[in-house]
């Protein structure tokens, strides 16, 4: 997990302490109505929920009747109370009042691919492998890419921070795997390869020939990267609880981090005899575009649990509401190797001139929900398992493809002081999403 997910976990791993100081040593006792039964296994209370009895039984010296085996209150709880002319409450076999709990995720995630424009063409035919050419076939690009399967993880600690379980402390975090795309293609001058732009100059399509038969020899490179990875705080605060159900309201602050990365390369070698270029220079260059969102806001939302015996069903909603800061890096750079002769560098690929170099910040503001649905079953009184849906929306982001500019004027490099300063460089927002399932386990203590 990198940098950006080792803050959020040094911040999970210090509630456990602050939560053990909270939490008494002894079991708690709740308070109970006159004349009703507060059931016990152990020392430790199966519920904060007290029963009228059938009939009502001695108690010990603290006013405590102690059943030692679970299922006997299930005994009770199926039998309609005569006492009170009520049902007793015993929905949910495994409601003991622990002080903490730790659960693990696995997740099997998607996300919403970058649409990348076309980046390397062919020719069929006579034609140099313009896009408006009717020969012109796309070799990479005009698709989206890394919309792929991500599997990950989340971990998530809590703790109750009074006796009554009343509120609580969760912190969590998550990271699912990083995304790369890689293409490659060579030629020795069969098949055509080139690198459409539109020419501003001329005001026309055109491209960058990187190998032609008899002309030159070469190739072009391209790779994409994509993390993801988030964290939250929140606290948990009862708003509504009976024996079937719990509704908690949420509130806390949220980070999400979406990083991306395109770099195209391409290297040609001439080895035309008649051309003005000598035989066996080789010309190179790159064009990177790398985009960095970090979201930081606060959390409002709501938990609903429903319990029915050993299981519970679990839907959750947040939305997360803060300032989005997003940073894009652009880089370039050219170089010509001539036999024989000292190497020539220059700033600026293809799609990267002097114009558009360079890193730029903004601040947005930026939305975040997030829904959960999830089933859990109670297998032991300190192990549950569980399986369900997230979904996490980004209102907001930049994207590596969305700050391309396919407008090129040449005469950035022939004629620098007749040049537009095209390509330009302007924020190209764009939506995210994440979504899949969760499996998990949880250890109550």
């Amino acid at each position: 997990m990198k940098r950006h997910s080792l803050v959020a976990l040094y911040l999970v791993t210090g509630i456990a302490a602050a939560a053990s100081a909270a939490q008494p040593s002894t079991p708690v006792k709740y308070p109970r109505p006159p004349g009703s039964v507060a059931y016990y296994h152990g020392d430790h209370p199966v519920r904060p929920v007290y029963q009228q009895p059938l009939v009502p039984p001695e108690a010990d010296e603290h006013g405590v009747t102690i059943v030692d085996d679970p299922m006997e209150e299930q005994v009770i709880a199926d039998n309609y109370s005569e006492y009170t002319g009520e049902f007793a409450c015993t929905s949910h076999d495994c409601a003991r009042p622990w002080d903490m709990w730790v659960r693990g995720e696995y997740l099997t995630w998607w996300g919403e691919g970058t649409s990348l424009p076309a980046l390397v063409t062919t020719a069929t035919g006579s034609g140099s492998g313009i896009l408006s050419d009717s020969d012109t076939q796309v070799l990479f690009g005009g698709h989206k890419v890394d919309n792929d399967q991500r599997d990950g993880g989340r971990f998530t600690l809590g703790a109750w921070l009074d006796e009554e379980h009343r509120m609580a402390i969760e912190a969590s975090i998550f990271a699912v795997e990083d995304l790369s795309t890689g293409f490659e293609v060579q030629s020795q001058g069969e098949p055509l390869l080139s690198r459409p732009f539109f020419n501003v100059e001329l005001q026309t399509e055109a491209v960058q020939i990187i190998a032609a038969p008899g002309v030159s020899t070469g190739g072009v490179f391209i790779s994409t990267e994509s993390e993801v990875h988030g964290a939250e705080l929140l606290l948990r605060r009862r708003l509504d609880q009976c024996c079937d159900r719990r509704i908690d309201l949420l509130y806390g602050y949220r980070y999400a981090g979406l990083d991306e990365s395109l770099l195209i390369r391409d290297e040609l070698n001439s080895v035309d005899p008649n051309s003005n270029v000598p035989v066996g220079t080789v010309v190179g260059g790159f064009d990177s575009f790398q985009t960095f969102n970090q979201f930081h806001g606060g959390q409002l939302g709501l938990a609903i649990d429903v319990y029915r015996r050993r299981w519970t069903l679990g839907l959750a909603g947040k939305v997360g509401l803060g300032n989005m800061r997003q940073q894009v890096t652009i880089g370039g750079s050219t170089f010509v190797a001539v036999p024989e002769q000292e190497t020539i560098e220059a700033a600026g690929g293809l799609l990267t001139q002097p114009s558009n170099l360079g890193g730029f910040v903004r601040d947005e503001f930026a939305v975040i929900p997030e829904g959960q649905l999830n089933l859990r079953y109670c297998l032991t009184q300190n192990v549950e398992l569980s399986v369900g849906y997230t979904v996490i929306y980004y209102s907001d982001v930049v994207r590596p493809a969305d700050q391309i500019d396919l407008r090129v004027d040449p005469r950035q490099i022939t004629d620098p002081d007749n040049a537009s300063a095209i390509p330009a460089f302007d924020f190209v927002g764009s939506e995210f999403w994440l979504q899949g399932i969760n499996a998990g386990l949880e250890y109550k203590f």
